[in-house]
């Protein structure tokens, strides 16, 4: 590219991560058409393209990576994608208070993270491990009621959904920190 040629960047940076890859807004993206999608933006928007420029056409190159760069990662992960989805109709399920966690809910992960709590004390890896298969279990069937909600867009069950997606997934987490404490 010459460096006296215009960069014109073709899509605008914005905060909706499928705007920016250009795909639909849809929980049910194929990896790989995400992935391809992904590498196309990040070759043309390099800022090695326009090393020779004007330093705004070098600085509109870094803003539009890092924008590609946080799109690829907010949308190649399918629970990530589907919070994003909810944001962007008005559900950003990151603002404290947005969606209230149904009480029954609460009381299933406290009396989970109590016998997990139990099994990490006292030294059982087989327990942690048993408490980790069932809330995997509890993850993923919430993940895919969350999925087949945003499908249909209905917006507040899916943030339901995966208000319990993302509480299981913190117990999955404490629970694998609680494995690596375990000894050898």
């Amino acid at each position: 590219m010459a460096a006296d040629s215009a960069f014109r960047f073709s899509i605008v940076a914005s905060k909706n991560y499928f705007d920016t890859l250009g795909l639909p807004e849809s929980v049910d993206l194929d990896p790989a058409m995400i992935e391809a999608r992904y590498q196309e933006l990040a070759l043309r928007f390099h800022p090695d393209r326009v090393s020779t420029q004007a330093p705004s056409a070098r600085r509109q190159a870094v803003e539009m990576t890092v924008e590609v760069n946080e799109a690829y990662h907010a949308l190649r992960n399918p629970t990530n994608r589907a919070l994003h989805l909810l944001t962007i109709h008005g559900l950003d399920l990151g603002q404290e208070g947005a969606i209230a966690a149904p009480p029954e809910l609460l009381e299933a992960v406290m009396e989970k993270r109590e016998a997990l709590e139990t099994a990490i004390g006292a030294g059982e890896p087989e327990a942690i491990s048993a408490l980790s298969k069932r809330a995997t279990g509890l993850r993923d069937a919430a993940l895919v009621r969350g999925t087949l909600a945003l499908r249909e867009q209905r917006w507040e069950e899916a943030a339901l959904h995966l208000v319990e997606v993302k509480y299981w997934k913190r117990f999955l987490e404490e629970a694998q920190r609680g494995l690596e404490r375990q000894p050898l």
